[in-house]
């Protein structure tokens, strides 16, 4: 769900299962989306794999004050 959202999202996976990760080198981009369109919509994107920890990070374009509002995450 993105709330006036323009920039990247950045979906990473990792097969490491300690409970000690290296967030720098243990994850791995799963998928990079970009939206480009200012608006208030919902989104989604299927991947598959076998991952221990799966998680998302993003950046806004410059100027840009939107945000992802939520993300749902289903396994």
């Amino acid at each position: 769900y993105q709330k006036s959202f323009e920039g990247t999202l950045r979906i990473q996976g990792t097969m490491i299962t300690s409970d000690v990760l290296n967030p720098q080198t243990d994850y791995f981009d799963i998928a990079t989306i970009i939206f480009t369109n200012s608006t208030d919509t919902v989104t989604y994107y299927n991947f598959t794999g076998v991952y221990q920890n799966v998680r998302f990070s993003w950046g806004n374009t410059s100027g840009n004050t939107g945000r992802i509002d939520k993300i749902l995450y289903r396994h």
